[in-house]
């Protein structure tokens, strides 16, 4: 079995929609039991990204501690791809408590125009403290060179072999390049990163594989319809033809909830909005300046906002936007357990619950088709 650990929720479901796409059979989970599902992939989302730094060690340890237990299996750490986060505390803690002896990191995804060369992380050939990631509320770029993004790792480029003992970043600048890095990989190597890494790491020849499925699955769930869209940047949705063909309807965040106000008149009109209509879609609207104070608090109304809204009516369809926002939402829905059922694009993938089915989509992602 290849276990994953996630450090968010849509970071998780990523990899889930990687593995249904080579034709491997997938559980979601967002809590670990000492009974482990019997699948080919389990994909384990964590919100450690969001947490403290001894909050998401205290985390991979708790997990590595069941895993200890378990035979035949192998771990993949999903990161993310430019690097926010505790990703030094969580690895270090992971191969020291799994007794790897090295870590190969390989976060870039060279299918999207993100690469790693010569130490240098670059988006669209911009270095990346140039790009919008330097305004992230709670892992801001300062810098694009990786050893200073991930302190006390190494670069490793293609010509050379992995460190004992140390977390190795591999330079790659496309994916012919990062599959000579994959290939470094040895039994007593753990191997962290993202999409791109996690496609190549599932193509070696001891991986069984079955059928696979179509990776790009243009189709939505019928009935009532809720949408959380979790990013101060998120853009509006209303005018997309899915919306225009049923009874929709969008909120915003008001301001003075948005700056602390109490929540109860605008949770009573998302309460009616939702009675009334088909579809809802609830943004926040207003772009945060506070950092992660005021990131923490968004989501965490947001997700009180959707829990209250479930509770009275479950939707046929779920959509949301953001790992921390989605994990927050699950939690707050206290959903645990989830089947994996489609791959709509790379990296937006459809979970189900019960009746309900959840699309999880990363904040930086585009929309696409995916209500066309």
């Amino acid at each position: 079995m290849i276990i994953v650990i996630a450090d968010d929720v849509t970071g998780a479901a990523e990899m889930a929609g990687v593995a249904l796409r080579n034709g491997l059979d997938v559980q979601f989970i967002t809590e670990i039991s000492c009974d482990l599902p019997d699948t080919d992939v389990l994909v384990m989302a964590t919100d450690t990204r969001s947490f403290s730094r001894q909050e998401a060690v205290d985390t991979v340890r708790h997990i590595a501690g069941y895993l200890n237990e378990k035979r035949n299996i192998s771990v993949f750490k999903k990161t993310d791809s430019v690097l926010r986060g505790h990703v030094m505390a969580e690895l270090e803690t992971l191969a020291a408590s799994l007794g790897y002896s090295s870590t190969i990191l390989l976060p870039q995804n060279p299918s999207k125009d993100r690469i790693i060369s010569n130490g240098i992380y670059y988006i669209d050939s911009t270095p990346l403290h140039e790009t919008s990631f330097s305004y992230d509320p709670e892992f801001p770029a300062m810098t694009s060179c990786v050893e200073d993004i991930a302190k006390g790792s190494v670069s490793m480029p293609l010509n050379e072999v992995p460190q004992q003992n140390r977390v190795n970043i591999g330079d790659a600048a496309d994916l012919e390049e990062l599959r000579i890095q994959v290939g470094k990989v040895g039994k007593d190597s753990l191997v962290a990163g993202g999409a791109d890494t996690f496609n190549l790491f599932l193509n070696r020849p001891d991986i069984k594989k079955k059928s696979g499925t179509d990776p790009v699955i243009n189709t939505i769930n019928s009935g009532k319809t809720l949408v959380i869209c979790g990013s101060t940047q998120s853009k509006s949705l209303i005018a997309m033809p899915y919306f225009k063909r049923c009874s929709s309807a969008e909120e915003g965040m008001p301001l003075d909830v948005f700056h602390g106000s109490p929540a109860d008149k605008w949770l009573d009109a998302l309460c009616r909005s939702y009675a009334e209509h088909q579809a809802l879609i609830i943004k926040i609207g207003h772009e945060a300046t506070g950092g992660k104070e005021y990131a923490v608090r968004l989501r965490n109304l947001m997700s009180a906002a959707t829990a209250s809204l479930i509770n009275k009516e479950k939707p046929g369809l779920l959509v949301i936007e953001g790992g921390a926002t989605a994990f927050a939402v699950l939690k707050a829905l206290h959903w645990n357990v989830f089947n994996v059922k489609k791959e709509l694009s790379p990296g937006v993938v459809c979970l189900t619950y019960g009746d309900t089915d959840i699309i999880l989509k990363p904040g930086s992602y585009p929309w696409g088709c995916m209500f066309e």
